[in-house]
């Protein structure tokens, strides 16, 4: 008996010990995570001190220092800057990164049809830059007795009114700024800042080849007029001294390239009518007198 009772005290004295190794052990892990919590309570609490000053530097300096003190606007043909900045809405003393540029943007190109792209950008500490390319007058038409000027991608510019200046003044002025003059009864819609449409897809798509053409062959004001009216009587002036009758609106690039190769063999007063006879050759009747 006095064997177990002994081994019955080891015993309890074995799961005493253990129970307090335990103890020691729980009150270790609920010191650490105490010490966590509290560590993880000054990081937050530093983190978002340091974020409210930023802030509030951020805040003041863009209200006190960071102010509009130069515009700086590269060169264009057509607006004047007091015109760009009065859409914008930009004056000086403006704060500068409070200034909403995509709007800003938006509303230059909405208000001027000639600007094809802008781009505003923030330069500290003090300066707003103005990037602006501008689209270029290709095409011109004559609707309901005044002219519009066209770009490349049949954008309407600009409507140039007969109510100030005369047909031939209009068409002169076109000329000089290498402005193909064209005709046709296919114009669905024609309004500024907007494409034109067409009710014939063909038309485009022949003005599309005709332009590439001018393009390559750097042949800039040589073209003045083209009449579309019946596509398939296409007419055109050329170079000042000759109207040419191109038939079908097809083939637009290798008719005009042989025309060049025609025209460079004959005398620099030569003037006239060419005629097209089939895919390689013209006639030509002569308007000089021998």
């Amino acid at each position: 008996m006095a064997v177990k009772s002994q081994n019955a005290q080891n015993k309890n004295a074995r799961k005493k010990s253990k129970n307090n190794k335990n103890s020691q052990v729980n009150l270790r892990k609920i010191t650490a995570n105490k010490k966590k919590r509290s560590s993880l309570k000054s990081f937050i609490f530093i983190f978002v001190l340091a974020v409210t000053v930023v802030a509030a530097f951020l805040f003041l300096a863009n209200r006190y220092i960071f102010k509009v003190g130069k515009i700086e606007i590269n060169e264009h043909f057509k607006y004047t800057d007091e015109e760009i900045l009065a859409a914008g809405g930009i004056s000086l003393g403006m704060e500068l990164y409070s200034l909403p540029l995509r709007e800003i943007e938006n509303n230059i190109k909405d208000k001027f049809s000639y600007v094809k792209n802008i781009k505003i950008t923030q330069i500290p500490p003090s300066t707003l830059r103005i990037n602006i390319s501008m689209e270029t007058g290709v095409l011109g038409i004559k609707l309901g007795g005044d002219y519009y000027i066209l770009s490349e991608t049949f954008k309407v510019l600009e409507k140039v009114s007969m109510a100030n200046k005369t047909e031939e003044i209009i068409t002169a002025e076109l000329f000089a700024d290498n402005i193909i003059i064209f005709s046709t009864q296919t114009i669905q819609e024609c309004y500024v800042g907007k494409n034109i449409q067409f009710q014939d897809e063909d038309i485009p798509y022949f003005l599309n080849k005709l332009l590439k053409v001018v393009k390559e062959n750097e042949i800039y004001g040589v073209i003045e007029k083209i009449d579309l009216r019946d596509k398939f009587y296409v007419k055109l002036d050329y170079d000042k001294r000759f109207l040419v009758e191109l038939g079908s609106f097809e083939d637009i690039e290798t008719k005009i390239l042989t025309l060049i190769a025609v025209i460079d063999n004959l005398a620099p007063n030569a003037t006239g009518t060419f005629e097209r006879n089939n895919e390689k050759s013209w006639s030509f009747i002569s308007n000089n007198i021998p």
